[in-house]
Protein backbone atom coordinates (compact mmCIF):
# COMPACT_ATOMS: atom_id res chain seq x y z
CA UNK A 1 0.00 0.00 0.00
CA UNK A 2 2.80 2.47 0.70
CA UNK A 3 4.69 1.49 -2.24
CA UNK A 4 1.92 2.44 -4.33
CA UNK A 5 0.95 5.95 -2.87
CA UNK A 6 4.46 6.51 -3.83
CA UNK A 7 3.93 5.52 -7.41
CA UNK A 8 0.99 7.86 -8.19
CA UNK A 9 2.53 10.84 -5.85
CA UNK A 10 5.81 11.48 -5.12
CA UNK A 11 7.07 9.34 -8.19
CA UNK A 12 5.29 12.64 -10.77
CA UNK A 13 6.62 15.04 -8.17
CA UNK A 14 10.30 14.22 -8.28
CA UNK A 15 9.78 14.09 -12.35
CA UNK A 16 8.60 17.31 -12.56
CA UNK A 17 11.12 18.59 -10.29
CA UNK A 18 14.04 17.05 -12.40
CA UNK A 19 12.45 17.88 -15.23
CA UNK A 20 12.46 21.60 -13.64
CA UNK A 21 15.92 21.45 -12.22
CA UNK A 22 17.35 20.43 -16.10
CA UNK A 23 15.53 23.43 -18.06
CA UNK A 24 17.02 25.96 -15.95
CA UNK A 25 20.61 25.06 -16.71
CA UNK A 26 19.33 24.02 -20.59
CA UNK A 27 16.79 26.79 -21.18
CA UNK A 28 16.24 27.81 -24.64
CA UNK A 29 17.17 31.41 -25.63
CA UNK A 30 14.12 33.66 -25.41
CA UNK A 31 12.16 35.29 -28.67
CA UNK A 32 15.34 37.75 -30.11
CA UNK A 33 18.12 36.41 -28.51
CA UNK A 34 20.42 34.95 -31.33
CA UNK A 35 21.83 31.07 -30.41
CA UNK A 36 25.22 30.44 -31.49
CA UNK A 37 24.52 28.44 -34.24
CA UNK A 38 22.25 31.54 -35.35
CA UNK A 39 25.85 33.87 -35.01
CA UNK A 40 27.56 31.31 -36.78
CA UNK A 41 25.48 31.01 -39.85
CA UNK A 42 25.71 34.74 -40.00
CA UNK A 43 29.09 35.05 -39.68
CA UNK A 44 29.72 32.66 -42.35
CA UNK A 45 26.68 34.52 -44.49
CA UNK A 46 28.44 37.42 -44.84
CA UNK A 47 31.42 36.12 -45.63
CA UNK A 48 29.90 34.64 -48.49
CA UNK A 49 28.15 38.12 -49.39
CA UNK A 50 31.29 39.86 -49.03
CA UNK A 51 33.21 37.36 -51.38
CA UNK A 52 30.67 37.43 -54.37
CA UNK A 53 29.93 41.52 -53.67
CA UNK A 54 33.40 42.10 -54.44
CA UNK A 55 33.37 40.86 -57.55
CA UNK A 56 29.91 38.94 -59.03
CA UNK A 57 30.68 36.08 -60.65
CA UNK A 58 29.07 32.68 -62.06
CA UNK A 59 31.12 29.80 -60.05
CA UNK A 60 31.57 27.82 -56.27
CA UNK A 61 31.49 31.67 -53.92
CA UNK A 62 28.31 31.92 -55.77
CA UNK A 63 27.33 28.39 -54.85
CA UNK A 64 28.59 27.93 -52.06
CA UNK A 65 26.62 31.13 -50.79
CA UNK A 66 23.00 29.90 -52.03
CA UNK A 67 23.71 26.74 -50.79
CA UNK A 68 24.62 28.27 -47.21
CA UNK A 69 21.11 29.73 -47.02
CA UNK A 70 19.33 26.37 -49.07
CA UNK A 71 20.61 23.90 -46.51
CA UNK A 72 19.66 25.91 -43.86
CA UNK A 73 15.75 26.66 -45.21
CA UNK A 74 16.57 30.41 -45.55
CA UNK A 75 16.68 30.93 -48.86
CA UNK A 76 14.05 33.96 -48.24
CA UNK A 77 16.23 35.61 -45.69
CA UNK A 78 18.75 35.79 -48.62
CA UNK A 79 16.29 37.14 -50.74
CA UNK A 80 14.63 39.29 -48.47
CA UNK A 81 18.21 40.71 -47.37
CA UNK A 82 19.01 41.67 -50.78
CA UNK A 83 16.21 43.34 -52.25
CA UNK A 84 16.18 45.40 -48.77
CA UNK A 85 19.62 46.51 -49.62
CA UNK A 86 18.53 47.08 -53.44
CA UNK A 87 15.77 49.83 -52.11
CA UNK A 88 18.84 51.65 -50.81
CA UNK A 89 21.94 51.15 -53.23
CA UNK A 90 20.07 51.18 -56.68
CA UNK A 91 23.12 52.17 -57.93
CA UNK A 92 25.60 49.53 -56.83
CA UNK A 93 26.04 47.50 -59.89
CA UNK A 94 27.76 44.74 -58.07
CA UNK A 95 24.82 44.45 -55.71
CA UNK A 96 22.36 44.11 -59.07
CA UNK A 97 24.85 41.29 -60.67
CA UNK A 98 24.68 39.58 -57.32
CA UNK A 99 20.97 39.39 -57.36
CA UNK A 100 20.67 38.44 -61.00
CA UNK A 101 23.23 35.45 -60.85
CA UNK A 102 21.41 34.48 -57.29
CA UNK A 103 18.12 34.74 -59.13
CA UNK A 104 19.36 32.18 -61.97
CA UNK A 105 20.73 30.03 -59.56
CA UNK A 106 16.93 30.15 -58.06
CA UNK A 107 15.48 29.54 -61.86
CA UNK A 108 14.38 32.99 -60.95
CA UNK A 109 14.91 33.93 -64.71
CA UNK A 110 12.39 36.82 -65.45
CA UNK A 111 14.03 39.03 -62.20
CA UNK A 112 17.53 37.69 -63.53
CA UNK A 113 16.88 39.14 -66.88
CA UNK A 114 15.78 42.38 -64.78
CA UNK A 115 18.51 42.48 -62.62
CA UNK A 116 21.02 41.96 -65.59
CA UNK A 117 19.46 44.84 -67.76
CA UNK A 118 19.46 47.25 -64.63
CA UNK A 119 23.60 46.14 -63.80
CA UNK A 120 24.26 46.75 -67.83
CA UNK A 121 22.92 50.13 -67.37
CA UNK A 122 24.63 51.10 -64.60
CA UNK A 123 28.09 49.65 -66.03
CA UNK A 124 27.69 49.98 -69.87
CA UNK A 125 31.60 49.27 -70.41
CA UNK A 126 31.36 45.49 -68.47
CA UNK A 127 31.60 43.32 -71.20
CA UNK A 128 30.62 40.38 -68.66
CA UNK A 129 27.51 42.29 -67.64
CA UNK A 130 26.50 41.89 -71.64
CA UNK A 131 27.75 38.30 -71.56
CA UNK A 132 25.59 37.53 -68.94
CA UNK A 133 22.51 40.03 -70.16
CA UNK A 134 23.43 37.82 -73.59
CA UNK A 135 23.08 34.70 -71.84
CA UNK A 136 20.21 34.49 -70.11
CA UNK A 137 18.34 35.95 -73.45
CA UNK A 138 19.29 33.12 -74.96
CA UNK A 139 17.76 30.83 -72.19
CA UNK A 140 14.26 32.64 -72.77
CA UNK A 141 14.64 32.40 -76.25
CA UNK A 142 14.95 35.57 -76.86
CA UNK A 143 17.51 35.51 -79.70
CA UNK A 144 17.35 39.24 -81.39
CA UNK A 145 17.83 40.60 -78.26
CA UNK A 146 20.50 38.17 -76.91
CA UNK A 147 22.39 38.51 -80.28
CA UNK A 148 22.66 42.16 -79.91
CA UNK A 149 23.77 41.68 -76.19
CA UNK A 150 26.39 39.06 -76.87
CA UNK A 151 27.98 41.39 -79.83
CA UNK A 152 28.12 44.36 -77.29
CA UNK A 153 29.88 42.04 -75.01
CA UNK A 154 32.33 40.82 -77.80
CA UNK A 155 33.10 44.74 -78.65
CA UNK A 156 34.76 45.19 -75.21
Amino acid sequence: MYASRFSFVIFPVCLLASILWFDSFHALPSLGQETDEDAAFQTKADRFEKVVLRRPRRGTALELWVRHYRDANRLDELKQRLTSRLDTEQDDASLWLAWGLVCQELGNRETALAAFKQASTLIPGDYYVHLLLGDELMRQRKTVEATKALETALEM
